[in-house]
């Protein structure tokens, strides 16, 4: 079971604009879960990430009913999404509040996600404010040597969030021992990351083929 959330900023998007992406992993043999979660201004951090939970809480009950396995669940997301689907995987706190067993989360995939996020305009230092703090909303603290395998995907020339942020998070997690595989696409942007699932713009990346390659991993392990 893949469950993958899309980006937006925290402040718009829709799973049925990333239908293709669903598409591309059942072509894998995957079954892809696509969750929507509120956004701002009508909820601020965290609760989309209690909304995201939930939705991992919904695929751990009901993954036999789509021929899915509720102990083989990879959280994958694009931006925003892969922000998200990082908290979950390594923050334990918000999985086990919806009542999700965090063994289940068996990896990680993160599409030029914002590990590192420094809220650097009026809309972001809203939906990331007091009472939390960087400790509370970045990636990067909760990287432990319990965090699933991981893979991180970004480009090169990414100006909307730097590529050092997936760096940086592929480089504390193996000093932790986490297997993590970097990929970094040579004059890639934001977007591209996650369009090349779609199968007309395929040959922009080969994020398909690393993701199926990484999916396969995880099935060597178990």
């Amino acid at each position: 079971m893949v469950v993958f959330w899309y980006g937006g900023g925290w402040t718009k998007g829709s799973k049925d604009q990333y239908r293709f992406v669903g598409v591309a992993l059942a072509s894998l043999g995957y079954v892809a879960v696509l969750p929507d979660y509120r956004f701002y201004p009508q909820v601020r951090f965290p609760e989309f990430l209690d909304d995201a939970a939930l939705a991992v809480a919904w695929v751990q009950s009901h993954a036999a009913e789509f021929g899915g396995d509720p102990e083989r669940i990879v959280l994958m997301g694009h931006s925003a999404g892969a922000h998200m689907a990082a908290m979950l995987a390594l923050n334990e706190s918000y999985l086990a509040r919806a009542g999700v067993d965090t063994r289940n989360v068996v990896g990680l995939i993160g599409l030029s996600g914002p590990y590192e996020l420094t809220p650097n305009d009026p809309t972001l230092e809203a939906i990331f404010a007091a009472p939390y703090t960087p400790h509370d909303w970045q990636v990067m603290p909760y990287v432990s040597a319990k965090g699933p395998p991981a893979l991180l995907v970004h480009g090169a020339d990414d100006k909307v969030v730097w590529p050092r942020n997936s760096e940086h998070l592929a480089a504390a997690l193996a000093d932790d021992q986490v297997p993590v595989s970097l990929r970094v696409y040579p004059g890639r942007g934001h977007a591209d990351t996650v369009a090349a699932l779609s199968w007309v713009l395929r040959f922009r990346c080969p994020t398909l083929s690393d993701i199926d390659q990484f999916l396969r991993s995880l099935l060597n392990r178990s």
